[in-house]
């Protein structure tokens, strides 16, 4: 014996135990793709004989409409009562840690800098969709009492304007990415975002067209930390701003409004306040900087980087001398000292733009042979293993960073050990220097710290 049940505004979320899934059964018991049917054969039943079956469902619907379920057995059909759907509601907006991104200003001026901050958009599961457009007012004063601008991450489109999909080489985290990645790592971006200057440091973001379809919904940030799971991302996106004539390093200090957010069912729930600050530590680099290619959130230089011995790791150095008005194709050399003793050298890629062209391919690769990572074995003997080729430098056991040997730095070229300073070159342009970076043994086994390094 077998029967079909249809909901509408329902979805089943898995066979009832007294449903049967035999192979040599005729139909197998299932539910339909889209959830809203169920064919249940309950195998052979003596005459006479009554069953009670529970499915369950989940209201796929909104606050007034009803969940109704119509049954077939035998040719006959019965529908059920309907239910009532009554969802609750929330929404929040998060700013809390972000990038560690801070880069030379599209203008091409000396002391100009442009930075952002994350943002993303969260709804409690199961609630009603939420308004169309949302309003948030921002104070962001400077340390150092200058006033803020609005900036651009590139002159590429979409990232050319003040407000942008959340897309860079930094993670921020509790953030998801809302342009490239991987699927569980990207949230809908919102159809418009703008963000105006109202005062010295204040500003207004207003984003239109947020997305409650849950077509694209993240499990986990940018950063690869797992996101809540009684809240779902619906947008994420970055703000970008400027400094101009910075002189020395300073910090930013975010306070975003909570608004009030009403459904589409009209019910209201306040934004909570309690994540609605942001702070992020703009340094002057001067004509060069370096920082961790950071994978878990935090800022470039804080000592908040640990992994595990045997993770890849990268880092980038930059330089702004070209701003300075040193003539065309003028030689300049990025440096930075890899300590074999903890991480092999993998490969190195140079970008070289002119102010206000977006950055591209890398003009330089140099790639080394497959690096080898030596683990250390009882009374002094070594054991090795090939990685892949396409790594990067792995990180080894032991020691914590910035304890490097005395005597000349190390590096490896094209996979051969030499002892002397790793110097790559590139014409007379701004460019920032992508590398792999030394990194340092952990004090204990199977963990390491990462922290501030000065090449």
């Amino acid at each position: 014996m077998n029967f079909t049940v249809t909901l509408e505004n329902g979805l089943f979320q898995a066979l009832p135990d007294l449903c049967r899934t035999a192979a040599e059964l005729d139909p197998v018991s299932s539910i339909s793709d889209d959830g809203r049917t169920m064919v249940c054969n309950l195998g052979t039943v003596t005459q006479g004989t009554a069953l009670l079956v529970q499915a369950p469902v989940v209201a796929d619907g909104i606050t007034g409409d009803q969940i109704t379920a119509s049954g077939t057995i035998a040719g006959q059909t019965a529908d059920l009562d309907p239910i009532d759907i009554q969802n609750t509601f929330g929404m929040d907006m998060l700013w809390g840690i972000p990038t560690g991104s801070v880069i030379p200003s599209s203008s091409g001026n000396t002391g100009d800098f442009a930075f952002d901050f994350e943002w993303t958009l969260f709804q409690d599961v199961g609630s009603d969709a939420g308004p169309n457009s949302v309003t948030y007012n921002l104070n962001i004063p400077l340390a150092n009492g200058q006033q803020l601008f609005l900036g651009q991450q590139n002159n590429s489109a979409p990232f050319n304007q003040p407000c942008t999909p959340f897309q860079n080489s930094n993670s921020a985290e509790g953030h998801p990415y809302s342009a490239g990645s991987t699927p569980e790592r990207r949230a809908p971006f919102v159809e418009s975002c703008t963000l105006e200057k109202t005062g010295p440091n204040t500003f207004r973001m207003t984003i239109t067209g947020i997305d409650y379809s849950l077509t694209q919904v993240p499990t986990h940030d940018s950063a690869g930390n797992p996101l809540p799971t009684d809240q779902v991302a619906v947008a994420s996106g970055s703000i970008w701003l400027e400094v101009r004539d910075l002189t020395a390093a300073t910090s930013a200090s975010l306070t975003a409004s909570a608004p009030t957010y009403q459904s589409v069912t009209g019910q209201t729930d306040p934004d909570e306040p309690g994540n609605n600050t942001s702070s992020k530590v703009i340094v002057f680099p001067g004509t060069w900087h370096h920082q961790w290619w950071r994978t878990n959130g935090g800022t470039s230089w804080d000592n908040t980087f640990k992994v595990a011995p045997g993770t890849v790791v990268k880092d980038q150095t930059a330089d702004t001398i070209a701003l300075s008005g040193v003539p065309d194709n003028t030689p300049m050399g990025d440096c930075a000292i890899l300590d074999t003793a903890f991480v092999d050298y993998h490969s190195v890629e140079l970008f070289a733009w002119a102010a206000g062209d977006p950055v591209g391919e890398p003009e330089t690769a140099l790639p080394g042979k497959p690096p080898v990572l030596r683990r250390q074995r009882p009374h002094g003997h070594a054991r090795q293993r090939r990685l892949q080729p396409r790594r990067l430098h792995r990180l080894r056991r032991g020691g914590g960073l910035g304890q490097r040997r005395a005597g000349r730095p190390h590096h490896r070229e094209g996979g051969a050990l030499d002892r002397h300073r790793r110097c790559d070159r590139s014409p007379g342009h701004r460019h920032a220097h992508e590398r792999d970076d030394p990194a340092g043994r952990a004090d204990r086994p199977g963990h390491l710290e990462l922290g501030r390094h000065h090449p």
